[in-house]
């Protein structure tokens, strides 16, 4: 699937009690775990599902393909207000779509001057000031532009050290930014994973202490989740997945239990530390030849978590759990029949449904495929944009 890169790639790797920095000491965060959910998952056993028993199939959407609109890799997917808008990560535009894949205009202002990006690190929509928060990590800067035709609003200098992740949320009549550092090969820029800040980017809040490898950090495709005006959060180095409450305090909401891979965290920091890989290749085979979890994607919705994660021994596997029954279902492989379909969700996008692509080669069986969704129009070449295909949950 497009965007899975190494940039993207996370670690199950350590306990939340050991979250702190190794090359600083800030006083330790607090969070309750209170509520606290521990889901176990059997790495080693292997699943078979059907996809029809999983997820139905209520649309598949072809996106505008043409010369000033060919998406390379799709690294994040937002859904606002009955448009799309999609970060191609090959050219660095966001190209935004209605809900029937029409392009409506992109965002391009690649460059050294105002107003302009060198590289979108992440985005967001404003949803109170209708604007697109364009986050660029190299030149620390951050760039509103509007959601209407995607012209320069506004340009604000961020910190001196790296943030690369960040949302917005409006709540108390306020905005605020909650920042955090995906991956980086910086390690002593930053003392805490969650950075809160108000609309002028002062920085009001600072939660969960980070620990370094003292080489790299990594993180999910998307550590952090946004859930109406609820976040989670899921930090490098940590299988507990926490919540942002209303009064900046955390909790840690949900403990995957990993069974049947590497958990011998202090063996790990003592390897980093003695003999620390020097590129992101040595440092994903030595994860590798240890079976260490490393975690691609994590959605959540109301009623759902999805954890999407990769094992040596295993493979790519996924977990969906529900949250109402407090049940998982871990899944190794999904049996489909006209549609060549890995698992990975792309983004929520309310009412328990999920964004997933779909190549235009991934067609097992077009005929099939159009009996399921007749009004579908399957007439297109190899090299068209990716679709999105929009699917509900079942319960289980």
């Amino acid at each position: 699937m497009p965007g899975n890169n190494y940039r993207h790639i996370a670690l199950g790797l350590l306990l939340p009690a050991m979250l702190y920095s190794c090359s600083h000491q800030p006083e330790a965060a607090v969070y309750s775990t209170k509520n606290t959910r521990t889901i176990p998952i059997n790495v080693v056993k292997y699943r078979n599902a059907d996809f029809n028993d999983l997820f139905k199939l209520e649309k598949i959407i072809r996106l505008t393909t043409n010369d000033s609109t060919l998406i390379g890799r799709i690294d994040k997917i937002t859904w606002f207000e009955n448009k799309f808008y999609i970060l191609d990560g090959s050219t660095n535009y966001i190209d935004v779509f209605d809900s029937s894949g029409r392009l409506l205009f992109n965002i391009g202002n690649i460059g050294e001057g105002k107003d302009q990006y060198f590289r979108i690190a992440d985005f967001d929509i404003d949803s109170a000031g209708r604007k697109i928060y364009v986050l660029d990590d190299f030149k620390k800067k951050m760039i509103a532009f509007s959601n209407i035709d995607g012209h320069a609003l506004e340009e604000r200098r961020l910190f001196d050290f790296t943030v690369n992740r960040f949302t917005a949320i409006n709540g108390n009549n306020s905005r605020q930014l909650i920042y955090s550092r995906g991956a980086t090969a910086e390690s002593s820029d930053m003392w805490y994973n969650i950075l809160v800040a108000d609309s002028t980017n002062h920085i009001r809040y600072r939660l969960l202490p980070y620990i370094s490898t003292g080489s790299f950090i990594l993180s999910p495709e998307q550590p952090l989740q946004k859930t109406g005006d609820r976040i989670s959060y899921l930090p490098p180095f940590s299988s507990t997945i926490f919540g942002l409450n209303e009064d900046h305090t955390l909790s840690a909401k949900y403990v995957l239990k990993f069974q049947g891979a590497n958990d011998d965290y202090a063996k790990m920091i003592a390897d980093l530390k003695k003999n620390s890989p020097k590129s992101i290749t040595g440092f994903l085979q030595y994860l590798n030849d240890s079976n260490y979890i490393r975690f691609l994607n994590y959605l959540e919705t109301d009623s759902f978590l999805y954890v999407y994660y990769t094992t040596t021994s295993q493979g790519n596997q996924f977990l969906i759990y529900e949250k109402n029954k407090d049940s998982a279902l871990l899944i190794s492989t999904i049996q489909n029949n006209y549609l060549n379909f890995s698992g990975q969700p792309k983004a929520a996008i309310g009412n328990d449904r999920f964004i997933c692509l779909i190549e235009p080669d991934s067609f097992l069986d077009k005929d099939l495929l159009k009996k399921y969704l007749p009004s579908i129009d399957l007439d297109f070449k190899s090299n068209a944009n990716p679709m999105l295909a929009i699917l509900k949950i079942k319960s289980f």
